[in-house]
């Protein structure tokens, strides 16, 4: 639960903007007509978006459309389909209490492509370091690109979609009005990096047979 200390207004880790109810024997989405919105259980509150934070990030929840609170996760674990297009049916765990989510302990269940809005506000909110979950998208999207070669979604660029540039490119004088520049100088510095996170993963894997 998180608290604005300026209101003293404590916030649940999820609103959702609609209530499933029944119309005439069918099963529709209710918004309530004053904007309130519903916590849960679906039970209405006193809540309205204006009145959340900005941490809590608009997106397709568990039951639904909703607000999510990106501020105060302590874990995320990451779960890929194969099935569908690339993040369609992938799932993402989400937990305010644990570090290690997994299917039957987690708080929040984050669909498909709505994962990437999730983890952008995750790494602006918090400080959970959502490289790892990064790292299985690149693998993911890497896998996918090679099954089909066609498909646009194979070329989101993920690490900027999550992370953004960093503000030491988007303040050098040198990438100013060039952001195709800044985009390749920045690419340069992850390859290098993944580089050398992969030749360390290596050096580990010969020490484990060493000793």
């Amino acid at each position: 639960m998180k608290t604005n200390t300026a209101t003293n207004t404590q916030f649940n880790h999820i609103y959702y903007k609609y209530r499933k109810e029944s119309v005439n024997g069918e099963i529709v989405d209710r918004q309530d007509p004053s904007g309130f919105l519903f916590d849960e259980n679906f039970n209405l509150t006193e809540i309205k978006r204006t009145d959340l934070p900005k941490s809590f990030i608009y997106g397709v929840y568990e039951y639904g459309y909703g607000y999510l609170d990106s501020s105060a996760v302590k874990g995320l674990k990451y779960i890929h389909s194969m099935l569908g297009d690339f993040m369609e049916n992938d799932l993402l765990l989400v937990s305010y209490s644990s570090e290690h989510p997994n299917s039957y302990d987690y708080d929040c269940l984050v669909k498909g492509g709505e994962s990437l809005s999730f983890l952008r506000g995750v790494n602006r909110n918090s400080d959970l370091d959502v490289f790892p979950i990064y790292s299985q998208l690149c693998k993911y999207r890497a896998e996918y690109a090679r099954n089909h070669p066609d498909d646009p979604s194979a070329s989101y660029d993920l690490h900027i979609f999550i992370f953004g540039f960093p503000a030491r490119y988007r303040k050098d004088e040198r990438y100013k009005g060039n952001e195709k520049m800044m985009r390749y100088a920045y690419e340069t510095e992850l390859m290098k990096r993944d580089e050398i996170a992969f030749h360390r993963k290596q050096l580990q894997e010969w020490e484990r047979t060493q000793f």
